[in-house]
Formats: C-alpha cells, sequence, structure tokens
C-alpha cells in the first residue's frame, strides 16, 4: 500500500524483517462474542506463547469508536494494553491543529480565503487584541 501511495517512503522488499505471520479472518455471530473470542486469542498469545504485544494487530477499516466498543471493554478487563491508532493519526480533526494549519496558510501561502475566514472566525477583532496588550 505504501509503494502505491506513497514510493518514496516505502522500505525496499529486502530490508523487511521477517518472512512468516498470520492474517486471520474470523466469524461471528455478535459482537459480544466476536470480543470475547479475540481478547481471549490474544491473551493466550501474550500469555502461553509470549508473543510481544506489539505485533498483535486487530485491523478496523472505519468507525473503529464504534466497532471496537466491546473488544476495548474486553481488553480492559483483562489489563490488556490496547491503543487505537486511529485516535492518534486524527490529530488534523482537533481544533488547534486546523488553527496552526490555518495560520500557516496565511501566512505563508499566496491566497488561501478560506483559511483566512476560518481563521478569522476564532479570533477577536483586531481592535479587541490592542485593548488586551
Amino acid at each position: 500500500m505504501i509503494k502505491v501511495l506513497e514510493p518514496g517512503a516505502a522500505v525496499p522488499d529486502d530490508e523487511l524483517k521477517g518472512d512468516d505471520g498470520v492474517i486471520e479472518v474470523l466469524a461471528f455471530d455478535d459482537s459480544l462474542t466476536e470480543a470475547y473470542s479475540l481478547a481471549h486469542l490474544i491473551a493466550e498469545w501474550i500469555n502461553i506463547e509470549h508473543v510481544p504485544p506489539a505485533e498483535i494487530a486487530v485491523l478496523m477499516s472505519k468507525q473503529v469508536e464504534h466497532y471496537a466498543e466491546h473488544l476495548t471493554a474486553e481488553l480492559q478487563s483483562r489489563n490488556i494494553a490496547f491503543r487505537n491508532e486511529q485516535k492518534l493519526q486524527d490529530i488534523s480533526a482537533e481544533p488547534i491543529a486546523r488553527l496552526i494549519v490555518d495560520f500557516l496558510l496565511v501566512v505563508c501561502g499566496e491566497r488561501e480565503p478560506q483559511a483566512y475566514k476560518r481563521l478569522f472566525s476564532v479570533t477577536p477583532p483586531i481592535h479587541q487584541c490592542a485593548q488586551l496588550i
């Protein structure tokens, strides 16, 4: 996928570590059964097979906060650490990130009317700024 989206960032095939691993597709009747089964499987990998937790991933295509709700609760009940990479990667959705990007676009860009509009919609008028100083 990286080779297609960002060829310059791709690691050459001969430098990739390892030649094994397993990708499993499992089917469940409901999300509670799925959560219990996955958490049990992950616990076995960590505690019995001694698989490093960093080598375990559960992939979800979208709406992780909804689809993983039961799984995260089940992992927490077993004291298995986890993280939602989507939350870490979605910093651009944060208002402060948008503000910083808009500021940089206005200062460094050539014509950025939308960024200018968004930036000044959250800042006080210039005469109020002078009173603050």
